[in-house]
């Protein structure tokens, strides 16, 4: 991969630069770690997890590069996100569709309400189609613990052939990426940091009613009825079909040289603490010691 820098505007909170890449003429957004994160590692590694599960997603790769140190030819550690765009079309995130809108026709407010009104009335998408790439992004979120889906990093492609929800896209602050691959036991035992951080939070940024809370619990939105019955079923058939198992064990650390073995048991263990409590609805008790077993395995197979 030769990549080189455009002169295209980015914005958000992490640097990251659009680029080329001359062997290729591929366009890729170059995202660098933020200070004490590991968002790069993480918007991979979750973006990846979201491919394999079959829904789309942006697809991204690491990489060491000296962009936007071009100078001192230092290199450092980015994920090199391909541009969907070319093949899904023009995107429009969900807060320049609502910015579209007439304010004395809609009081949006980001709820549940709010989104499949905006989704189904206003834009016209397809019913059944939206709804499922909707919740689909939604439980994916919910599985990698994804505190950080606003209105401006999902949206709508439009092409020829229409409009349609776009790949899901920055995934950096999944995972904990804040916790570094490591739990914090100064004031509590390990166990119950990871309790907290199955049932207490994070959050989704999307309230679940009008004024009644800022951010919805993943918890309590996927107990309600909210979510199709249908979709609920494909999700909670996935560990008993052992989907879920194949990806986190032999398909989503395959050839990823960058991810040591701890940050990658590191991930695993919370997906799978979040996909056996909050999707298939066993106790914690039991999900954190069958997790703890099949860690100590893979921990001993991958020695080798």
């Amino acid at each position: 991969m030769k990549l080189i820098r455009l002169a295209i505007k980015t914005d958000g909170s992490e640097e990251k630069y659009w680029c080329m890449d001359l062997d290729t003429f591929d366009k890729y957004l170059v995202k660098f770690q933020k200070k004490d994160w590991e968002n790069v590692k993480c918007e991979h590694i979750a973006s990846k997890f979201i491919n394999l599960l079959g829904i789309k997603s942006h697809k991204t790769m690491l990489i060491e590069t000296d962009i936007g140190n071009e100078v001192t030819g230092e290199i450092r550690l980015a994920v090199a996100c391909k541009d969907f765009t070319q093949e899904y079309g023009e995107l429009k995130t969900f807060k320049e569709n609502t910015d579209s809108m007439s304010t004395d026709r809609f009081n949006y407010q980001y709820s549940f309400k709010d989104i499949l009104y905006v989704l189904f009335e206003t834009h016209k998408l397809d019913d059944m189609k939206v709804l499922n790439d909707f919740w689909n992004m939604y439980i994916c979120d919910l599985i990698l613990a994804n505190p950080d889906r606003h209105w401006g990093n999902w949206g709508i492609c439009k092409s020829n052939c229409g409009r349609k929800l776009s790949p899901i896209f920055d995934n950096g602050a999944s995972l904990l990426s804040r916790a570094k691959f490591r739990p914090d036991t100064t004031n509590c035992s390990e166990e119950e940091w990871w309790y907290t951080r199955v049932y207490d939070f994070p959050n989704s940024k999307i309230i679940f009613e009008n004024g009644v809370r800022e951010r919805s619990s993943y918890k309590d939105t996927w107990n309600s009825n909210l979510i199709p019955n249908g979709l609920k079923q494909i999700y909670y058939n996935g560990w008993n079909n052992g989907i879920i198992q194949d990806i986190l064990y032999n398909k989503l650390f395959q050839g990823e040289k960058y991810i040591t073995i701890d940050e990658a048991l590191f991930i695993i263990k919370y997906i799978e603490l979040r996909y056996r409590c909050i999707i298939m609805g066993e106790n914690f008790q039991s999900a954190y010691l069958n997790t703890q077993e099949n860690i100590a395995i893979i921990y001993e197979q991958w020695q080798y």
